[in-house]
């Protein structure tokens, strides 16, 4: 598979900050099958003689989304040895999986509040006559899948945040709350479809506060956070299907940022 578009930005940085290039297929043809990443092995009971339909235990995906970008001048240039050495230092920088997201052509929107999370495991050159003319980046996520952002206000004058989700996948969705305290006291979120006991937070006025729910974390600017004594750890979780109605209370302005699993390859 590979990334068809008009630039990409990948661990803070645009492919379009090194030059005029353009992303292609080095090896494209008019038709072909494309792999998008969702191959799954069953855990199943075996054939027997006494038994000739299988009974079914779980699942897993066999292997994390994986694609090529290739990239080339718009003008054709050869890739100076310089650029090589930046564009490998980029696209291999050390750390964990980073942020990819992708900028559609005019009146394209494949790609539109997409965010993947990859590594670029293996560089090659696209040479002719032994002169570098284009590279291929193979890149690995960290899932079968990339994830659809958005994000949903409230302010301190909602007594409720609804959010609608459209995840691909039948996991419960962990949000990020970031938000700042108008006042010292208690903030409180619950998802009453999931829980029936609230998320709480004691803060201190001014301060700007992140909780992870994934990673069941909350860290504030000022680091003035007890986070054994002030927060209550009932973490939000929001169901895959349809509307989640959040309860807030307190003096506080923020966001949920939601990460929706979309199996749509790249």
């Amino acid at each position: 598979m590979n990334l068809y578009a008009k630039d990409y930005t990948f661990n803070g940085k645009k492919l379009s900050s090194f030059g005029d290039f353009m992303i292609g297929d080095f090896e494209s043809s008019s038709s072909e099958t494309v792999d998008i990443g969702l191959s799954k092995t069953l855990s199943t009971t075996d054939f027997s003689a006494y038994r000739d339909s299988r009974y079914y235990y779980n699942e897993k995906y066999e292997s994390p989304l994986q694609f090529n970008i290739g990239i080339y001048y718009s003008n054709g240039n050869e890739f100076a040895p310089d650029m090589i050495r930046s564009l490998s230092r980029w696209m291999q920088c050390r750390g964990g999986f980073q942020s990819l997201t992708v900028t559609d052509y005019d009146g394209v929107s494949t790609h539109e509040n997409m965010v993947y999370y990859a590594r670029c495991t293996n560089i090659q050159h696209f040479c002719v006559a032994k002169i570098v003319r284009g590279m291929i980046f193979s890149m690995e996520c960290n899932a079968p899948y990339g994830y659809e952002r958005q994000e949903f206000p409230f302010l301190s004058s909602n007594s409720t945040v609804k959010i609608n989700t459209i995840s691909d996948e039948s996991d419960y969705i962990r949000p990020i709350i970031q938000f700042h305290a108008n006042s010292t006291g208690t903030v409180t979120f619950l998802n009453s479809q999931i829980s029936s006991s609230p998320l709480s937070i004691s803060c201190k006025a001014n301060d700007d506060y992140t909780v992870d729910n994934k990673l069941r974390i909350v860290s504030d600017t000022m680091e003035l956070l007890d986070y054994g004594n002030d927060v209550s750890k009932n973490w939000i979780y929001l169901d895959p299907y349809g509307e989640n109605t959040i309860q807030l209370s307190g003096g506080a302005n923020g966001k949920f940022i939601c990460e929706f699993p979309r199996k749509v390859g790249i």
